[in-house]
């Protein structure tokens, strides 16, 4: 069986847009819903940009919240390195924006509007009631990536490039 050589750039690059095209989806969606009871509303959902934008200043109340969100620059670093054909360096990362992904399960509050509305001065930790379809493209779009740079670099081995 004859190699192409280009068969594991265009792996790359498909697992590269793929992820990067599942990350923005991920961003237009509901990724989060917090308790709003004290506001009128039963549920107060985040989007997936807000999460983006206010994710570091969740680091007053948690540390743990900027951690979880340098997934984000993680990820972006991961599709540069594996376009790059930094195998090693984008599979430590690719599984470490997984695992940072996967563990905002275990965050119970995030920063949101307090009672007062969206007055920087009024925001609260907000309990989270339950994760959307924005959260879970989010971890699909670093999941893509770990299995991708993993799959390439077991190809890569299998073919000696």
């Amino acid at each position: 069986m004859r190699h192409n050589p280009g068969s594991l750039t265009n792996l790359r690059s498909a697992v590269v847009l793929t992820s990067a095209i599942t990350f923005a989806a991920s961003l237009t969606q509901i990724a989060l819903v917090v308790d709003g009871s004290d506001r009128g509303v039963e549920q107060l959902p985040f989007y997936g940009f807000e999460l983006l934008i206010l994710g570091p200043w969740s680091v007053l109340d948690n540390g743990l919240n900027l951690l979880i969100w340098l997934a984000n620059p993680i990820i972006a670093t991961t599709w540069i390195l594996y376009l790059r054909d930094a195998r090693f360096a984008a599979l430590i990362s690719a599984v470490t924006a997984l695992g940072l992904t996967l563990s905002f399960l275990w965050v119970k509050c995030i920063l949101g509007p307090g009672p007062e509305g969206v007055n920087v001065a009024d925001f609260e930790m907000r309990p989270i009631i339950s994760y959307g379809i924005g959260y879970w493209l989010w971890v699909t779009s670093s999941a893509v990536l770990a299995a991708g740079v993993t799959a390439g670099n077991v190809a890569s081995g299998i073919t000696g490039e």
